[in-house]
């Protein structure tokens, strides 16, 4: 009906009913809050969609200034550079830049080049299944890829993706160079409701116990999970999400399926917290690995999205100094970037903005349109403080759960095993340096350094008073 436009839709599929513990909330088809398997808790809760819609207007408080500010805004991203590479390339613009540093996921970790990246990079996803540039509502920048499968066995099917964690996860990472497997294997995650990068993580870790002979012929339904093989990975993104046959098992995750399967295949399950890393290898990037074990929610690469400064070598202007000096080297003192990086990028998921703009925007552009939104005195100090203060109610929270700084850690692979190729040859994340870059980390936070969690003093001082006795308690 003429009505469904004004409707938007979250809704889970059979990942979410069928509790796959990395099942995604879908929006609009297309979109997803994918990490941490908040399709399963919606499942669990036996909730299948949430829908609004309305036509009530929103009150700005000061409707001209904002729109002042926003128009300035949009003209600049218009005239940017960035805009012109993510409408043409998309995300997976990166996957070169990624490769040629050394720090590009393949077959579970166990690389750091792929040698067929011309087969999965932003060309060949033009060239293969683009159909045109999609965005979020009203914004200028089409970072968003519409595609359709041209042709082979999947022909027709349509839809949005993959960007580049997808591309990577389910192409390198599981030792895969097929365009259209890895766009048909994202379009089913899509349907399924599942997180693309959980989802082919997990596939590649049951490929390198496979290869190990840690996960046996008699656990997988007599399926052979090699890697490199296209068609098996879209068949268990099926099996995955209606939980049939070994799918089953990989529906837990590579943290619960290392604990069920042992023989040491902990060491080679790649998550922080229970989530699976994202597409950037922290033994090209030390500061990276940082990052993953600070996240909040563990294996997370838009937390503080310090990737960009280092893999991709760009500024964010979101923040006053963002210059990681050579991304090879460990300086405890860089943690200070990735703290005011995790700060601001937590103020922009409060007003629902998109961490893009932390490269091209700086904390006055979003304190201004803030401020003319609410009408409240909100500057730079404000922003800065909004996300600090939201940070440490996290940690807080997860502190009060028994967190402690022992589990802000790399798997063993990355703390043990030098990547073999490459420009990062010979770097691992050694366990001592990492211990370093957290006790720097802590005390740029204000933090306890023993624990790696919020003093009472600093809770305090951020007007979190009320969190204190909790924390006593521990």
């Amino acid at each position: 009906s003429g009505m469904e436009k004004n409707f938007s839709v979250a809704s889970i599929g059979p990942g979410g009913e069928n509790l796959v513990r990395y099942a995604a909330i879908m929006n609009n088809k297309h979109r997803a809050a994918g990490r941490c398997g908040l399709g399963a808790v919606m499942g669990s809760k036996r909730v299948k969609a949430i829908v609004c819609g309305g036509d009530a207007t929103i009150n700005l408080a000061d409707p001209q200034g904002f729109l002042e500010v926003a128009r300035k805004q949009i003209e600049f991203l218009n005239e940017s550079l960035l805009k012109v590479g993510f409408d043409t390339f998309g995300t997976n613009m990166v996957s070169d830049l990624v490769n040629v540093r050394g720090g590009y996921p393949v077959q579970n970790w166990q690389k750091g080049v792929f040698d067929q990246i011309e087969e999965v990079n932003a060309e060949a996803l033009i060239d293969k299944v683009f159909v045109e540039g999609t965005s979020c509502f009203a914004c200028p920048v089409s970072c968003g890829r519409g595609s359709e499968i041209r042709d082979g066995k999947w022909k027709g099917h349509k839809g949005e993706g993959p960007e580049y964690e997808t591309a990577n996860m389910f192409g390198a990472n599981c030792g895969i160079a097929d365009m259209n497997a890895i766009t048909m294997a994202n379009y089913l995650c899509n349907d399924y409701g599942l997180d693309t990068i959980t989802t082919g993580s997990t596939i590649a870790f049951a490929m390198e116990c496979y290869a190990k002979g840690i996960l046996t012929k008699a656990r997988t339904d007599g399926l052979e999970l090699n890697f490199g093989d296209s068609d098996l990975v879209v068949d268990l993104v099926e099996k995955i999400a209606t939980r049939q046959g070994v799918g089953n098992l990989l529906a837990e995750g590579t943290r619960v399926m290392a604990e069920i399967l042992g023989q040491g295949s902990s060491r080679f399950a790649m998550n922080v917290k229970g989530l699976e890393l994202p597409a950037y290898d922290p033994r090209a990037a030390k500061i990276t690995g940082l990052g993953y074990v600070t996240a909040i929610r563990g294996g997370d690469h838009i937390t503080g999205y310090i990737q960009l400064p280092t893999f991709i070598d760009m500024p964010m202007l979101i923040i006053d100094e963002s210059q990681i000096k050579d991304p090879f080297v460990a300086d405890p003192q860089e943690a200070k970037v990735l703290v005011d990086l995790e700060n601001a990028m937590t103020t922009l998921d409060a007003i629902g903005g998109c961490k893009f703009m932390g490269i091209l925007l700086t904390a006055e552009d979003i304190a201004a349109l803030i401020a003319h939104a609410t009408g409240w005195d909100f500057g730079v100090t404000e922003f800065r403080e909004a996300g600090e203060r939201i940070y440490n109610l996290m940690r807080a929270y997860c502190a009060r759960e028994g967190a402690t700084r022992e589990n802000d850690v790399l798997p063993e692979r990355l703390m043990l095993e030098p990547l073999l190729e490459g420009p990062a040859k010979g770097m691992c994340v050694e366990k001592e340096m990492l211990e370093k870059m957290k006790d720097a980390y802590y005390e740029f936070r204000g933090w306890d350094i023993a624990t790696g969690n919020p003093t009472a003093n600093k809770l305090e001082e951020l007007h979190l008073a009320d969190l204190v006795p909790d924390l006593l308690d521990q």
